[in-house]
């Protein structure tokens, strides 16, 4: 019986590198993960492809690609992945686009250290049920 093992990784994903230096600095204080910072989407679908991340958050307003396309990506990668999209300006449309494109949570700029944590809580929360989830089925499936 093989269950995917998920690395306590978080992928951040902005075409800002102060951001991502910043928002990494307050993961890491907040929650017990690894944070890999990434400024080029396509890149941060590649690093998808090859490990096992069960986090991503990302910027839906990038140069290279939108928030809500990297989401519809990853979503064709592997589903139970949460993703946690970030938000200053962007209009109600694209955030109402990417739940419906499968976002888990939203996470407003500029950051507040309480919202951080809730967000990484809750999608911890979703995935561990997701892969209990995927796990039982498994099992009950003889898989």
């Amino acid at each position: 019986m093989s269950v995917i093992n998920f690395e306590p990784v978080i992928l951040v994903v902005d075409d800002d590198p102060d951001v991502l230096e910043l928002l990494g600095m307050r993961i890491e204080l907040l929650a017990p993960l690894k944070v890999i910072k990434e400024t080029s989407p396509n890149n941060a679908l590649e690093i998808l492809k090859a490990r096992d991340i069960p986090i991503v958050m990302t910027d839906i307003n990038m140069p290279e690609m939108s928030g809500v396309d990297l989401l519809k990506r990853i979503n064709a990668l592997l589903k139970g992945i949460q993703v946690i999209v970030m938000t200053a300006g962007t209009s109600t449309m694209n955030s109402i686009e990417c739940f419906q494109q499968g976002a888990s949570d939203f996470l407003i700029k500029p950051f507040v250290d309480e919202d951080i944590k809730k967000v990484l809580v809750n999608a911890k929360d979703r995935f561990e049920r997701w892969r209990h989830f995927i796990h039982s089925r498994k099992v009950g499936e003889g898989l």
